[in-house]
């Protein structure tokens, strides 16, 4: 099953994605628990929809696409709360991880403004 969390908005109104493909049943025992939790029937299914759906829109804030297998999910940051955001939270370690994030290094000053 693929996972992905989208996140677009924010004050640069950039987009990040973090996917996760759980394949082994190791894998899908570990993600179950954390999909079952979300209530995917009742948010909205796309970003202009949960922008609407939710009170007091905030402008320069996120909005998170979420998909796993056949269900979607859209929120703004604001209602990104309980189950769904122990789901973003663990969907971007596990990508992140997986994709062996960029940690500077004692070689990467330059990027600080340090000569190298």
């Amino acid at each position: 099953m693929k996972i992905k969390v989208e996140r677009t908005g924010g004050i640069a109104a950039m987009t990040r994605v973090w996917t996760v493909d759980a394949r082994t049943d190791s894998d899908l025992s570990q993600w179950q628990p954390i999909l079952e939790a979300c209530p995917w029937d009742a948010v909205p299914s796309t970003p202009r929809a949960a922008a609407a759906a939710f009170e007091a829109p905030q402008p320069d804030r996120f909005i998170y696409s979420i998909t796993a297998g056949q269900r979607r999910a859209a929120l703004p940051e604001q209602a990104l709360t309980g189950p769904w955001r122990i789901l973003v939270d663990t969907a971007r370690a596990a990508s992140e991880q997986s994709a062996g994030a960029f940690r500077p290094g004692p070689d990467d000053d330059a990027e600080a403004g340090s000569p190298s």
